[in-house]
């Protein structure tokens, strides 16, 4: 199954800055986060290794977009996870493909899958999504810096995206991009595309980066969702290492409302690490293979916002 996704406006010009707002991630109150799912970035380049595709930038320019997925995901009661690993692929056609400034076949996306497992770059753990940042994503022209795309399974692994520099450069582009790689995501968790123009995540045209309690509960049930484990006692920043950052984090609490756990508690299991989740029963049962896997794309472009009749494929 083939279809497209919504195009939704972007502004970068001073006049036009009211609607920005549309780049702006608007989700639903996040649920107690009890589900995680695991993402390993690859990034293509040239043959030689030059010319690395955008990913989410580095430092708090990929903090941020990495959290606002995680604000998009919480909805669900889900954390993404990304690894800690970013490989690169060298592959020019990986990369851009070989039709210049023509479309790219959406036929592409599962070539340049199938290169980077057969590189040995994708993750070890079939059920961690493999997300593979390209400048030119299958089923798209090349696109300029003001946009971003994705390209992805449904309801199977992978996705291939795109991230343009000037988005990296400012908070409003970071988000565009969070929401076009949390909508593929979606994809790979099972979810399709609600219908033009709405409130949602999923939406061709889509204002808001919202998820419906049916969503939520599909996206639950897909085999790339794991139990998050209970806390490891000692871990109070949440980083899976018990270390000072931890001793830090008690101390600065005593006394105090956040107050957390105890110096008996963080010393007896200081040095422990975790490192992986505990899988979800229900979820790994529903995993089947499929003859046909479903490819769904999503761009959010810049300057104005296009009709979603220009985003079709028969």
């Amino acid at each position: 199954m083939l279809f497209m996704s919504r195009c939704t406006a972007f502004c970068f010009l001073a006049v036009a800055m009211t609607s920005c707002a549309t780049a702006a991630v608007i989700v639903n109150s996040a649920l107690p986060i009890t589900k995680v799912v695991r993402v390993r970035l690859i990034r293509a380049a040239e043959d030689n290794g030059t010319n690395v595709a955008n990913a989410f930038g580095s430092g708090s320019t990929k903090a941020y977009i990495e959290d606002q997925i995680d604000r998009i995901w919480a909805q669900a009661g889900i954390d993404i996870e990304f690894d800690t690993e970013t490989p690169i692929y060298n592959s020019a056609f990986a990369l851009r493909g070989n039709n210049g400034s023509g479309t790219r076949p959406q036929s592409d996306f599962n070539l340049i899958r199938n290169g980077a497992a057969a590189a040995g770059l994708t993750s070890t753990n079939a059920n961690t999504l493999n997300m593979i940042m390209v400048d030119v994503v299958p089923g798209f022209a090349p696109l300029g810096n003001l946009s971003s795309a994705g390209l992805a399974s449904l309801g199977g692994n992978g996705i291939t995206g795109y991230a343009g520099d000037t988005l990296l450069t400012y908070n409003n582009g970071r988000d565009v991009i969070a929401s076009v790689m949390a909508h593929e995501i979606g994809h790979n968790l099972g979810l399709q595309h609600t219908a033009n123009s709405l409130a949602n995540l999923m939406s061709p045209g889509g204002s808001t980066e919202q998820l419906s309690s049916s969503q939520i509960a599909t996206a639950l049930s897909s085999r790339f969702v794991f139990n998050l484990p209970p806390p490891l006692p000692g871990d109070y920043n949440g980083d899976n290492l018990v270390g000072v950052a931890d001793y830090t984090v008690w101390r600065d609490g005593l006394g105090t409302p956040a107050e957390i756990g105890s110096y008996d508690e963080w010393a007896s299991n200081y040095g422990d690490v975790r490192s992986t989740a505990v899988p979800e029963p229900a979820a790994c049962a529903l995993a089947c293979v499929m003859a046909l896997v479903g490819i769904s794309r999503q761009s959010r472009a810049g300057i104005r916002r296009h009709p979603a009749a220009a985003d079709a494929v028969g």
